[in-house]
This record gives structure tokens, sequence and C-alpha cells, in this order.
């Protein structure tokens, strides 16, 4: 249903405030890091600011990098403080200038440490997750099958596998990740990226079933409350959808998009006001009102629609073209209901 950034929801095709076609690059950017983060939100793209790791982590760590976050500032330090000749330093280094987007340096580090220790199974997960990120699925996949060959029994090589699998929408993607939980029980990531294939594949209530457990696993994956809300929101559990999103928001997932899932959720509920709050948290009081507006004209009421969009009409000039388009198609849906039926008099 919903969709990401400032518009509110996925079938939405009418004009959602803010995107641009430099903004609409930007999300087919983050499309390929939700597929590795298993960020499935109501966009279907990757959260940013969440409180702890990303899925994809390798066991036990908090910052998807399978080791301990390594602050910026410590990176020069980091192979002068240890021989060039240890594994370990250049992995940390790695893990630093991917937090920086610096995807070359992070490869550059991450292969020093294969080749000083080509066993280090955490390291070649890195390198094919670093892969997917950069939308490199074939090579991906044949670091996550070197790992395999290697380590035949490595539940990363086969959550690897699976990322990569249900970022190519292929059908053995539910297999793989099943087979990844055999190998790890623990595996919180792969119960999250099950829950983007069940609900891809129109299977809300086992999405949910999905996301519960992986938040059972990692009671910390802001991002993954998220995620569960989006799939409760589909399976028509607006209540418990939003408090999956407030949970979200209380594990410092703080995102805007966050925002704008539950600005849909209350809006969904009748709940105006509320809506209009979490709307606004996403940008302007003008695309806040656009929003509502085209979430009401979806709903089912032109009305309400119709105030709303007048609101982001007079709240800010710049948004008058997409309001107005907007607008218009509310009251054209106005116009178009059957009249009042007449009220019987009341009794005496």
């Amino acid at each position: 249903m919903p969709v990401f950034g400032a518009a509110v929801a996925g079938e939405i095709r009418l004009r959602p405030a803010g995107v641009s076609g430099r903004d609409r690059r930007r999300q087919m950017n983050v499309t390929v890091r939700a597929i590795l983060a298993g960020a499935s939100l109501l966009t279907a793209a990757f959260i940013q600011g969440c409180a702890a790791g990303t899925a994809g982590s390798a066991p036990g760590a908090q910052d998807g990098s399978g080791s301990a976050a390594v602050p910026a500032r410590t990176a020069a330090g980091i192979l002068a403080a240890k021989s060039d000749q240890d594994a370990g330093a250049h992995e940390k280094l790695g893990d630093v200038h991917l937090g920086q987007g610096n995807f070359e340096g992070a490869s550059f580090e991450y292969r020093e440490a294969l080749r000083l220790e080509p066993a280090r199974e955490g390291v070649r997960y890195k390198v094919g997750r670093l892969l997917l990120r950069q939308g490199l699925l074939g090579e991906a996949e044949a670091e996550f099958r070197t790992l395999l060959r290697a380590q035949p029994d490595s539940a990363l090589a086969l959550l690897g596998l699976g990322q990569a699998a249900l970022f190519a929408n292929k059908p053995e993607t539910e297999k793989l990740l099943r087979d990844a939980l055999a190998r790890d029980p623990g595996l919180w990531q792969a119960h999250n990226l099950l829950g983007i294939y069940y609900e891809r594949a129109g299977l809300p209530a086992r999405a949910v079933d999905a996301y519960d457990a992986a938040l059972a696993l990692a009671p910390g994956e802001g991002a993954v409350a998220n995620n569960l809300g989006v799939a409760q929101l589909r399976a028509g559990k607006d209540e418990q959808a939003i408090l999956a999103f407030k949970r979200a928001l209380e594990l410092g997932c703080t995102d805007p998009r966050v925002f704008n899932n539950l600005g849909l959720a209350f809006a969904r509920l009748g709940r105006r006001e509320e809506a209009l709050e979490a709307f606004q948290r996403t940008g302007t009081a003008a695309a806040a009102w656009n929003n509502l507006g085209y979430l009401l004209l979806k709903e089912g009421r032109p009305a309400e629609s119709v105030d709303a969009l007048e609101k982001a009409v007079a709240a800010h000039p710049s948004y008058y073209e997409r309001a107005q388009e907007n607008l218009k198609h509310a009251r054209a849906a106005q116009s178009t209901l059957p009249p009042a039926a007449a009220t019987a008099p009341a009794a005496p």
C-alpha cells in the first residue's frame, strides 16, 4: 500500500509532496540498500538513523558490520596502532569507510583483510553485502558462494544468498533464508528479510509473524519495529501498527519516513489531527496538508480531502501546483457523489 518519502501511500498516483527527479533517483538508490538492510517501509526503503544495527549484520554486531562500531575520528589511528599485517585492523578500517559511505575504501580494506586471512567469514560476507549495496548482484552472489564452498555450514553465506535472491525476486529466497535459520536460529536478520519476502507475496499475516520473531531476538531494532507496523497496516491492524511505529521512534528510529507511516495509520483511523502532526514531522505544513488531503481522497472522503488540500494551497505558494492538482481531483470526486438522502423528521 503506502510508499516512501514525503508521499503518503504506495498506491498514490497523484502528486505527493516533494518528489523531484533527483529525489526519485535517490529513492532508487536507497531501495537497493533496503533489501540489504532488511528495512521494508511503506516505501520499501532503508531507514537511516535508527539506533541499532541493520539487517545483514554478522551475529552480535550493533552497526551492521559484524564488529564493534569504530568512531570515524579513530580511523587514522587504527592501522598506526597495529601492524599493517593485522587483518582485524583492516576490517575495522573498512567498517569506518563503510560508515562514511566510502565504498571504494571499504572494499580495499576488506580485500586486504581477506588477503591476510582468507578464511575470515564475516569479512567475506561484508564484501558480498557491499557489492549488493552497489547493485552488483552477480558479483555479490559469487562472494557468498565462495564463502559457502569454503564453509558449508556458514549461516552468513546463506543469509547473503537469501538477500541477493530477495533483491532479484528469485523463488528460492524463502528456502535460503530458512536454511540460514536452521544453521543459526538467532539470526534475526533472516526473519526480517522473510518478512519482506512475505509482504511482497501478499501474505501480511506471515510477515507480521516474521517481524515478531526478529524483534524477539533483537528487541532494540527500530527498523524492524517499523517493518512490523507496515505489515500490520497491510493486515488491517491499524491500532497495532500505531504501537509498532511508536516503538520504532522510541528506539531511536526517527527517520521522517517513520513519521510518515505513523501519519498514515492515524489517518486511516480518522484521527486527523494526530495524522497531521505526524505528517508535519516529514516536511512543511503545506506538505503535511497535501499528504493528508491526498490520503483522504484515496480513502473515499473527498469533502475532507478538499478541506485539507485548500489548506495546503493556502499554506505555501510553492505547493500551489501540487496541491492544486490534487484539489482538482478531490473536487471532481466530490461532485460525483450522489446527493444526500433526505432525513426523516424526528418523531414528536
